[in-house]
């Protein structure tokens, strides 16, 4: 029913109707991996962006960086059909698929590096579940130590379920037995991982950033190893921020102050991991919190809200159009 009423409002050229919903907000996305072409997965491909980027430049939106977007919200100016693009971890994807969209039309965007991955030290964590996983020789896994039980690998589809199961549960772990659990996982199953991260796991290079630096692109931390930031003690939280904080702004010849939270759920991060934020130079944070914030309204800059980019374009124009954010204000009774 509701994709029958959107598809209406399309063909109508009725969208539009509800822009005077988008002044003062912004539709903030977040995006992670971006795939060459589109087969279903929850992610988009250039041609997604194309279409995307063209609907925009058609009906005259605005797409701000991130950081003039927190202007605006710190000193209560207007804005109105605002968009602001940004991307977690650091995945190489990026530049070889979306950035040469996003430099055909001269779009701005904000990539969280996870420092870490970025200067090669690193295969994140979930990635090393799935790659397992995926590649494992056996028809079960054996996880009663993790208090999964036996579960079938016999399939893809069962994989996939097994993925989401383990990534979930070390997601509600302290960190360091979630490491515990991910190299106890990799031995278990049998695969060599000593030469990953590579292909879609790989992270971008630096002289890639430093590229795409100079043509729009903006880049800020996303901690030092994408630990979930409540499941850490505050002085190794004041180390995976602060160390990815100094290892961007030297490498990048520039400030780099606003925080992505790993994951970025409301369990996520706290007062304290906001104290430390601030302590440790931030002046804003995005989260993984759905919805849309108020320029003229005050603000939490260290709550700022995201939307999952989404793969239909008919549920973009939903979120870009004021539609969105009128149902998000209902909701909030606003």
């Amino acid at each position: 029913m509701k994709r029958i009423f959107l598809k209406a409002l399309d063909g109508t050229g009725t969208f539009s109707l509800f822009n005077p919903f988008t002044r003062n907000s912004a539709a903030v996305f977040m995006m992670h991996a971006v795939i060459p072409v589109h087969d279903g997965r929850d992610a988009p491909s250039p041609d997604i962006l194309e279409a995307y980027f063209s609907y925009l430049k058609r009906h005259k939106y605005h797409v701000l960086t991130l950081r003039e977007y927190v202007r605006a919200l710190e000193n209560h100016q207007p804005v109105h059909k605002a968009v602001v693009f940004t991307v977690d971890d650091g995945y190489r994807d990026f530049y070889q698929h979306a950035y040469p969209v996003f430099k055909k039309y001269g779009y701005p965007a904000t990539i969280f590096l996870t420092s870490d991955f970025i200067e090669g030290k690193l295969f994140l964590w979930w990635n090393q579940i799935e790659y397992v996983i995926l590649n494992t020789a056996k028809t079960t896994a054996d996880l009663d130590w993790m208090g999964l039980g036996s579960l079938s690998l016999r399939s893809v589809d069962e994989k996939t379920r097994v993925i989401e199961k383990i990534t979930s549960h070390c997601k509600k772990i302290p960190n360091a037995l979630m490491r515990q659990h991910v190299a106890k996982l990799v031995e278990q199953m049998g695969v060599d991982i000593s030469d990953q991260p590579k292909g879609e796991y790989a992270p971008l290079r630096w002289a890639e950033i430093l590229e795409m630096q100079e043509n729009g692109i903006d880049f800020h931390p996303h901690s030092k190893t994408h630990p979930i930031l409540t499941q850490i003690g505050m002085e190794e939280c004041r180390v995976e921020l602060q160390e990815s904080k100094e290892c961007l702004e030297l490498r990048l010849g520039k400030e780099a102050n606003i925080l992505c939270y790993p994951d970025g759920a409301a369990a996520d991060f706290d007062e304290n991991v906001i104290a430390c934020a601030k302590k440790t130079g931030y002046c804003a944070a995005v989260t993984g919190m759905a919805g849309y914030d108020n320029t003229r309204a005050n603000t939490d800059l260290f709550r700022i809200r995201r939307l999952g980019l989404p793969p239909d374009p008919l549920y973009f124009k939903e979120y870009i159009s004021g539609l969105e954010a009128l149902k998000f204000r209902l909701r909030r009774g606003v």
